[in-house]
């Protein structure tokens, strides 16, 4: 939990970084200085731990030193995937002005680095999809929208219970969700502390008028949840999305149901023992000459056919 910080005692640069820390108290804040991205106070020590570099501090005007760490800005990418594949949220601050003598130099956020938004093209396994998704309720209903940032897959669908949404979620890898602030307690410590999924939150569904386009078919329960995703989405990359495509709803009932434990114990795309690289049916199969191949390949042994008809047209 962050904890408020009384900014009066400390030099200019530090209030620019208190402040910028405290409209993001959830995320490791890695502050560009230089050739460095900085990191200071709790964040420095989290950090420091994570990461495996030396903790040291920093003359910030109060009497005692703060906490600091920090990471060369051409290396950077490796230091943030090892943040992000352990759970983290990393804000990007650059310099945004030349520095001059006269003033403090302007500097803002230019990216949020989640588990679900990372698609830094260096880091990204060409043969497993890297999907943002979205969980949201109405009446009985689960409602899960997912989209993919590298390639602009968009997709929705609907559950009745939350054993089959958990199995969805480790089916497609999904490694953050988005929800309402007031979503199910219980649920959240179950995807967090059983799945190790990051649990962002967002309540707010308002999304710029370019994106109308890719919910608008949808009814209005789905479309609260898809935009909320895409609210969050807008908000961390800080950019314009034009490569979104629109949201393909679809049902469980297309699909063969394969849960957790099924999919485990037949040893489809891991084995018994969790190696996702030899011994299991998708690497067994795996002759594709391309990315696109090998990620089609798994999610037909995730998600078999049951409609005889499109069997046989997918087939021809």
């Amino acid at each position: 939990m962050y904890e408020k910080i009384d900014k009066t005692k400390y030099t200019p640069m530090m209030r620019q970084y208190l402040d910028i820390k405290e409209q993001y108290p959830d995320t490791l804040v890695f502050f560009r200085l230089g050739d460095f991205y900085e990191m200071f106070f709790n964040d420095a020590i989290i950090a420091s731990k994570e990461l495996e570099i030396v903790l040291t501090g920093r003359d910030a005007g109060a009497e005692e030193r703060v906490p600091m760490c920090g990471v060369p800005h051409h290396s950077v990418n490796g230091y943030i995937e090892k943040l992000s594949m352990k759970g983290y949220k990393v804000a990007i601050v650059e310099q945004l002005e030349e520095p001059s003598a006269k003033k403090i130099v302007k500097r803002d956020i230019v990216k949020i680095v989640t588990p679900g938004t990372n698609v830094d093209e260096e880091f990204l396994d060409e043969k497993n999809n890297s999907y943002l998704g979205c969980l949201d309720k109405d009446n009985d209903i689960f409602i899960l929208s997912y989209v993919e940032l590298s390639t602009g897959e968009a997709k929705i669908t609907t559950f009745k219970t939350i054993d089959l949404v958990y199995s969805e979620i480790l089916k497609l890898g999904i490694r953050e969700i988005v929800a309402p602030s007031s979503f199910n307690k219980p649920i959240i410590q179950v995807l967090n502390k059983n799945y190790n999924i990051l649990v962002s939150f967002n309540d707010e569904t308002i999304i710029d008028d370019y994106l109308t386009s890719v919910t608008c078919e949808l009814k209005e329960e789905l479309k609260r949840c898809a935009n909320r995703l895409l609210n969050y989405i807008v908000k961390t990359q800080k950019r314009v999305l034009v490569h979104l495509k629109s949201f393909s709803l679809y049902t469980s009932k297309d699909y063969l149901i394969l849960n957790e434990n099924t999919i485990r114990n037949l040893e489809l795309v891991e084995t018994n023992k969790g190696n996702r690289f030899k011994n299991n049916l998708f690497v067994v199969l795996d002759k594709c000459s391309t990315a696109m191949g090998s990620r089609y390949l798994k999610k037909s042994l995730l998600y078999p056919l049951i409609n005889l008809n499109k069997i046989i047209w997918i087939n021809k």
